[in-house]
């Protein structure tokens, strides 16, 4: 748009106020209210107004950062709670495990032991019956 091209309407230019420079020499301009003049702060006010900003700032860091700690602190301290649970639940499950594992080994094959040792005695049995019957005959 062409700026040199546009014309202000009668109403536009109703609404415009010149802009003026403002009064250097501590002069105020027509038409414009008048502002209270701010008091003059001691060294000491200016110093109590710097301690108290500080104040409040360190005790607004000091709540966030407490904040901010205590939640990063609860995550992490969830997080290791929750690692650590399970590193232990599946340390128990491995040794409950582990006794099912020959327990069920127990019951499945129960009579293993049983039937070696009834096989050695058999076997004791019959030499001892053999040694009996060879002594008998030869006697007669």
């Amino acid at each position: 748009m062409n700026w040199s091209d546009h014309r202000f309407s009668a109403e536009e230019l109703s609404h415009l106020k010149p802009w003026r420079l403002p009064s250097v020499d501590g002069e105020e301009d027509e038409g414009k209210v008048p502002q209270a003049k701010l008091p003059m702060l001691t060294v000491d006010e200016i110093e109590a107004v710097q301690q108290q900003a500080y104040q409040e700032a360190y005790q607004k860091g000091l709540t966030e950062g407490h904040t901010q700690g205590l939640e990063q602190g609860l995550a992490e301290g969830r997080n290791q709670g929750l690692t650590e649970g399970h590193e232990q639940s599946r340390q128990l499950l491995l040794a409950k495990a582990n006794e099912l594992e020959q327990l069920i080994n127990a019951l499945t094959h129960p009579l293993a032991a049983v039937d070696a040792e009834v096989e050695q005695e058999l076997v004791t049995l019959a030499v001892a019956m053999a040694k009996q019957l060879l002594r008998r005959e030869l006697k007669q």
